[in-house]
């Protein structure tokens, strides 16, 4: 994402939205359907005035002949993303109903959680500095 702020959300089992992701500035979202080639299994809706950078398979390709490192980044992000999605799972699986209800009252003023991926600092610039420079001129 050049700009902005995304929330990517999905629909669980109960026809309630659940959010997934909010990224921001230098994250993305989308990545595991354009690497597996397959439909997304989520919702992405901008937040306020976002500007994206569409990337596909052929982009990513070039930026690993290029800099064949940036793999490493790249994996350590989808790392941590796969984690934050255990933990989802794992804080829906065992909730009570009544709690639920009584902490999205509360919630509704407080702040808003980073995502994992601005857990490593520099890593989401990175790699979009990474594969804007290893573009032809």
């Amino acid at each position: 994402m050049m700009s902005g702020r995304v929330r990517v959300t999905t629909v669980d089992e109960d026809h309630q939205e659940v959010v997934v992701d909010e990224p921001s500035h230098g994250e993305f979202f989308g990545f595991a359907s354009m690497l597996d080639q397959t439909p997304h299994q989520t919702n992405a809706a901008a937040v306020e005035e976002t500007s994206c950078l569409e990337v596909d398979r052929n982009d990513i390709l070039t930026l690993l002949q290029r800099k064949p490192h940036a793999g490493m980044d790249m994996l350590t992000v989808l790392g941590r993303q796969f984690h934050a999605a255990q933990q989802l799972v794992r804080l829906r699986a065992g909730r009570n109903p009544n709690e639920i209800i009584e902490e999205e009252a509360t919630l509704a003023n407080a702040p808003r959680t980073p995502s994992p991926v601005s857990a490593v600092p520099g890593l989401s610039s990175f790699l979009f500095w990474s594969f804007f420079l290893a573009m032809p001129a």
